[in-house]
């Protein structure tokens, strides 16, 4: 780390601002992220990181949960915990009310279109798959179905597939 002439560096220049960010985010949540945003000049670091630690975390909790409860942390899963993370990240990291508005049209559209992943499982007894084959044929399900959500997208709101 550099420092400047009154011995200050830049690293405590650039985030002296800690009282003022605390008081923020006491206040609302969201001025945090705003300050994050500012902070990096337009970019979107901060959120990345953010938004991978909030996810992460979910993620951990859910798996942990699973081996105990593992009805209640599948209806964790199934919540819309990503969607409901990802639409104020995306409109806080462009500011465009209007993409992210499409891209919720989209998810909305893409839900049941995903819940082809599960019909493997569902079948399994009777065709006898393995959980591994089942995976399998879940994940060849989600590449029929992203060309399926492309049409349907594109169908209703031309742009932004």
């Amino acid at each position: 780390m550099g420092q400047d002439v009154t011995g200050e560096s830049r690293l405590t220049r650039r985030y002296s601002g800690g009282k003022k960010a605390w008081a923020a985010f006491l206040g609302d949540p969201f001025a945090l992220l705003n300050i994050v945003v500012r902070r990096h000049e337009g970019k979107s670091v901060g959120l990345v990181v953010i938004n991978i630690v909030v996810s992460a975390c979910v993620i951990a909790f859910a798996a942990w949960l699973s081996r105990q409860f593992p009805g209640t942390a599948g209806f964790i899963v199934a919540l819309p915990l990503a969607t409901m993370l990802v639409l104020p990240l995306a409109y806080f990291q462009h500011g465009d009310g209007g993409n992210t508005i499409l891209m919720a049209k989209s998810i909305f559209v893409a839900v049941p279109i995903t819940l082809a992943f599960f019909i493997p499982f569902l079948l399994s007894g009777r065709f006898g798959l393995t959980f591994w084959q089942a995976y399998a044929y879940g994940c060849l399900a989600l590449v029929l179905g992203y060309f399926i959500h492309r049409v349907v997208v594109r169908a209703f709101w031309v742009s932004g597939t």
